[in-house]
């Protein structure tokens, strides 16, 4: 049950990321300077299909949260869309409106899904709640530091996203994080990508507490009380590999994240300050307009 709620969760951040983009296209029309840094691109997209869709399946190897030792390995189905237009793009890079896209800047509004492992089993956190799914959705700015565009050389990407926990009772605001990175993109061969990140992560004391704050209620002799604080929340470095043809899309990365010295280091919930996530996953296409 867990696992297709989850898979769900893939499905309803990708149709939530479309509405929010239609209804920023109807509201936004472009500047000169987008439509003259957006050529290249425009011309890219008349070549190229505007809507695919195809069902994959995917996996990952995921501690239970950041701080945690305990890990599990969690196989889903999850859909493919990429779709790509002057105002919306949905990829393997995620789901983007774009209110601002010129040739070496865009403003967009993006939104991203952050599967926790199997935490109800965490011993850790025995006795408390158990962490849902987090649906992550704001504004990024991104600046092409070295390429042709934004998708290829080193850019500087800063999302800053509001978070919200996503479980079958509702949807409760979490707080929010900020996560500036820089981004190398190349391609080795022609069906190949090849993506680096390296970035700095700082959260709300709201974000942070939904993951490491130790209610009164919730202390125990061996679980001391915990208020978690705003503020640095850690480093991460990320690379994926993908390699994407007329039907079949084959993709995997590696990312690790680092938390000492971050704000909610001192919880009783943080065993480890090292974080690995391990993600592959398969996909065919099935429909190309």
């Amino acid at each position: 049950m867990r696992n297709i709620y989850k898979s769900m969760m893939f499905w309803g951040v990708s149709l939530l990321a479309l509405l929010i983009s239609l209804a920023t296209q109807a509201s936004t029309k472009p500047t000169a300077a987008s439509n003259t840094g957006s050529q290249s691109s425009a011309d890219k997209t008349t070549s190229q299909p505007k809507l695919v869709l195809g069902l994959g399946l995917g996996g990952q190897y995921i501690h239970d949260y950041r701080g945690s030792k305990s890990t599990s390995l969690e196989v889903l189905p999850f859909p493919f869309i990429r779709y790509n237009s002057d105002f919306l793009k949905i990829d393997r890079n995620g789901a983007r409106g774009s209110i601002i896209d010129a040739k070496n800047f865009e403003l967009n509004i993006s939104a991203d899904l952050a599967l926790n492992g199997d935490d109800e089993d965490n011993v850790l956190r025995q006795g408390m709640p158990e962490l849902d799914t987090v649906l992550q959705l704001g504004p990024s700015v991104d600046i092409n530091l070295t390429g042709q565009n934004l998708d290829r050389g080193l850019s500087l990407r800063m999302p800053l996203r509001a978070a919200f926990a996503v479980s079958l009772e509702g949807i409760d605001a979490i707080g929010y994080n900020f996560a500036p990175k820089l981004t190398y993109r190349f391609k080795p061969y022609n069906e190949w990508q090849i993506k680096t990140d390296l970035g700095v992560l700082y959260a709300s004391s709201q974000f942070h507490a939904y993951y490491y704050s130790v209610l009164p209620e919730q202390a125990t002799l061996s679980r001391a009380r915990f208020k978690a604080k705003a503020g640095y929340s850690g480093a991460f470095g990320k690379i994926s590999a993908v390699k994407l043809s007329d039907t079949w899309l084959w993709g995997m990365s590696i990312r690790y994240d680092n938390i000492s010295g971050t704000a909610f280091i001192k919880s009783p919930l943080v065993e480890t300050n090292n974080h690995v996530v391990i993600s592959f996953g398969v996909a065919k296409m099935l429909y190309a307009r």
